[in-house]
């Protein structure tokens, strides 16, 4: 399945890890200058520690967006 930079994704949406509950701040997306693979930048809401991924991976399943309230969200 291929996910183009254009597909709905807001910065600053929270997403679910489906199997560990975790919570995920998008930071922004972006694309490998060596291969130009699209990624997904993202932040945990407990740790702070920033994680890529590439985007068909992001997309598969794993991960779904969330409500959350403002107070979990992360601040800048």
């Amino acid at each position: 399945m291929s996910h183009v930079l254009s597909e709905k994704l807001s910065e600053n949406t929270v997403y679910k890890h489906q199997r560990t509950g975790r919570l995920y701040s998008v930071v922004t997306r972006a694309k490998l200058e060596m291969s130009g693979e699209e990624v997904v930048v993202y932040q945990s809401l407990k740790s702070g520690r920033i994680w890529v991924r590439p985007s068909a991976e992001f997309f598969d399943g794993r991960y779904a967006p969330t409500s959350v309230p403002p107070i979990l969200r992360r601040v800048e």
